[in-house]
């Protein structure tokens, strides 16, 4: 509810740009479905819609460009056909293929230092024995 009266809010007025960051977030399917509409509805009348989102699914099916910004850095900057080959649209996998090759791929993180606690059993060095 808080998250549609953010949006209803950024849309009186008539704003010419739209800053949307992580719009998606806490909505259910049925409001993404209609938080993507409204977008989509508001670009093709000629507004600037600026989508920061973790989403990248959404985003693809959505933006007609990209932006991979690191650190308040612009790594990248390129229409979203760029990612798609000459017989395929552009994807999730496309878009985070060039995200990580832009700031580099996650590592899984270091949790060694977890199990060292003796109330906190690491199950990859159990016998696997239930208790």
């Amino acid at each position: 509810m808080h998250q549609e009266l953010r949006i209803a809010c950024a849309l009186i007025g008539s704003p010419e740009v739209l800053l949307l960051d992580e719009p998606f977030e806490a909505l259910d399917a049925a409001d993404c479905k209609v938080l993507a509409g409204l977008v989509a509805n508001f670009a093709s009348a000629g507004g600037a819609v600026l989508l920061a989102s973790h989403d990248l699914a959404r985003v693809g099916r959505l933006a007609t460009h990209y932006a991979i910004l690191q650190s308040g850095r612009l790594l990248e900057l390129a229409p979203m056909h760029s990612l798609a080959s000459a017989t395929d649209a552009p994807t999730r996998s496309a878009l985070e293929q060039r995200l990580w090759n832009a700031v580099g791929a996650p590592s899984a993180p270091d949790i060694d230092w977890l199990f060292s606690q003796p109330e906190i059993r690491n199950p990859a060095r159990t016998s696997g024995a239930a208790r």
